[in-house]
């Protein structure tokens, strides 16, 4: 598991930053999110967020997704196949998923 913050773990004392809320029902569909999918040049706008409860789908415009999985403690897995996720805090409250080839910037809440 990984926690989220500097260096993929938060300090002892402090609470680690998670994925913010997408919506009233904490459900969102289709929010466009920066992505750099395999072989991409940089970031663009490109994938979508959803959440479901206590994962995360992200979507590739290939139709590729990944699923992640939040923990009670703020930390992000993936939620199924055998490809570990690493996170790294970002500045401006965003962390950085990648999950194989592909990295994903999420909205983070403390």
């Amino acid at each position: 598991m990984f926690a989220l913050g500097g260096c993929g773990q938060a300090a002892p004392d402090s609470p680690a930053p998670q994925p913010a809320e997408t919506g009233a029902s904490g459900a969102a569909s289709g929010n466009h999110i920066a992505c750099a999918p395999e072989g991409a040049a940089g970031f663009s706008t490109v994938c979508t967020l959803e959440r479901e409860g206590d994962v995360l789908v992200v979507r590739n415009p290939d139709g590729g997704f990944h699923r992640l999985s939040i923990g009670e403690d703020g930390s992000i897995t993936a939620a199924d196949g055998a490809e570990a996720a690493g996170v790294t805090a970002l500045a401006g409250n965003q962390i950085e998923v990648m999950i194989g080839g592909d990295r994903y910037r999420l909205p983070a809440t403390s």
